[in-house]
């Protein structure tokens, strides 16, 4: 297989294997996950810090408006007074 460039470190033995070796079903899924929200991918430390520098926060939190926040109903006492 012809490279586009030189690799920037030295290439690993089994570089084309590793490459057609499929991926951990919960490794895919984070994969997925971050190229559908647009989201950094890895450690979740990094994926913090990388977040908040690049202003890329929104893509950690879940989209769409936030859910409502059920009012408490007046307790029967407070009603009484």
């Amino acid at each position: 297989m012809k490279l586009l460039d030189e690799w920037p470190v030295e290439r690993p033995a089994d570089w084309e294997q590793s490459v057609e070796r499929p991926m951990p079903q919960e490794q895919l899924e984070r994969v997925r996950t971050s190229v559908r929200h647009g989201r950094p991918l890895g450690s979740q430390r990094w994926v913090d810090r990388i977040a908040r520098e690049l202003g890329l926060e929104y893509t950690l939190r879940p989209r769409g408006r936030p859910g409502k926040v059920p009012i408490p109903k007046p307790s029967a006492t407070k009603q009484n007074r």
